[in-house]
């Protein structure tokens, strides 16, 4: 994968990255912060993942978004909705706090920009991929000796 390519994950991760942690800390609704701190979680460990750090990029998939994030859903699950009586009745059209719609829209084409460039870098490493020495690294004894 040449220079360019790089530069632009690692601006789409830190330009997500900031999104996520922006949109979590202004997020009024708790769940949606708990939803939105576990994608920030995830992306956190792409992050490490292309510092060439695996084992913080597991530690922070496994405890910060997902031991974490399940622990926070649970916890709000039996917690009733702020400032509503359970005696009363639900109303028929909750009023809720959303982003602009300029917002949405800049994350969700950072998100989209992401998967596109990984998906290409998946699809460059394969296409480079030497069969022959893969099937080594698998399988000891098959293919040639690296």
């Amino acid at each position: 994968m040449d220079g360019i390519a790089l530069i632009l994950l690692d601006a789409l991760l830190i330009l997500v990255l900031l999104g996520l942690a922006w949109a979590t800390l202004e997020s009024r609704d708790p769940r949606r912060g708990v939803v939105l701190f576990i994608a920030f979680g995830l992306v956190l460990a792409l992050v490490w993942a292309r510092l060439a750090a695996p084992d913080v990029a597991l530690a922070e998939a496994a405890i910060g978004a997902g031991l974490s994030g399940a622990l926070l859903l649970a916890a709000l699950r039996d917690e009733p909705e702020a400032g509503h009586d359970p005696s009363e009745p639900e109303p028929a059209t909750p009023a809720k706090r959303r982003l602009p719609g300029l917002t949405n829209w800049a994350l969700g084409l950072l998100c989209l920009g992401l998967g596109l460039v990984v998906t290409w870098a998946f699809v460059d490493a394969l296409s480079g991929a030497d069969p022959e020495r893969l099937a080594g690294q698998v399988w000891p004894g098959s293919g040639r000796a690296g």
